[in-house]
């Protein structure tokens, strides 16, 4: 049985509808060509990222890029520089990242969960610590708050511990920052930061709706934060948004980001300053 467009659309049909015809008429067909008819399921929740990342080109497209053309930041010299972050950005979204992730992460996710029932482990979930199982949004937030702070110490790390840092510092490669520069990323740098979140959110009991809103959300700030725009929002946005301007410096050469390890005082000597 094929999917047919509903009369009328909601949120989430415009979710359900596309990941169900993509993967019918395509992925399924292609993974019995291929033998793979056992990971069927893994490949169907894989689809639903691919409509988000459909979804999030878009709006980078034709929101990002007309806030960057409106109020640029710098004039853009370095298109073939953009290009290569423009090819990083679409096998994120639409290609080899979810792949590679699904076929990795989500039998290791099974297997831990399956250890975790086996040594009598019971999930916490907020939702039923606080009963607020009639307020998802309210959980959502919390959940929110929660990743992100993890995130925040990731990033930390990322910048801290120099064998992390080595794979990082391929993000902060970058001589001209626009909203695509924000998936220039080792590929084993992503996949070790998703694996953590992906780890707490299991961990954490938080359904698979929260993390994939959660992923989609970080994903969409993170490329406006990335923008090359001076457009500046009131100053109450600013402290509760990192700014496209505050990330620029963030992504400034030689200001302490070369690892803790290699020590800051040494890039000092090292840029002749």
């Amino acid at each position: 049985m094929t999917a047919s467009m509903p009369m009328t659309l909601d949120l989430q049909d415009l979710i359900a509808w596309p990941q169900q015809w993509l993967f019918e008429q395509w992925i399924q067909p292609l993974m019995f060509a291929l033998g793979w008819g056992q990971g069927i399921d893994a490949a169907f929740d894989a689809t639903e990222w691919l409509v988000w990342g459909v979804y999030e080109l878009i709006f980078m497209v034709l929101v990002l890029g007309w806030i960057e053309r409106r109020w640029p930041a710098e004039t853009v010299t370095d298109r073939p520089a953009i290009r290569v972050d423009m090819l990083f950005t679409l096998l994120h979204r639409l290609g080899l990242f979810p792949l590679i992730a699904f076929a990795v992460l989500v039998p290791l996710m099974d297997r831990l969960e399956a250890s975790l029932r086996l040594w009598g482990f019971s999930r916490p979930n907020i939702d039923q610590w606080l009963s607020i199982e009639s307020l998802p949004w309210l959980s959502w937030v919390l959940y929110l708050i929660i990743f992100d702070a993890l995130d925040y110490w990731i990033h930390r790390f990322q910048h801290r511990w120099s064998w992390w840092w080595t794979l990082h510092a391929v993000h902060h490669s970058q001589r001209q920052m626009t909203y695509w520069s924000d998936q220039r990323n080792h590929l084993f740098d992503d996949f070790l930061r998703d694996g953590l979140l992906a780890c707490a959110a299991l961990l954490l009991g938080a359904a698979p709706g929260q993390f994939v809103a959660f992923v989609v959300v970080s994903r969409v700030v993170q490329s406006y934060q990335h923008a090359n725009t001076s457009l500046r929002g009131p100053a109450w946005f600013q402290r509760v948004l990192v700014s496209p301007q505050f990330h620029r410096v963030h992504h400034a050469m030689g200001i302490g980001h070369q690892g803790k390890a290699m020590g800051y005082w040494a890039s000092r000597k090292g840029h002749g300053m």
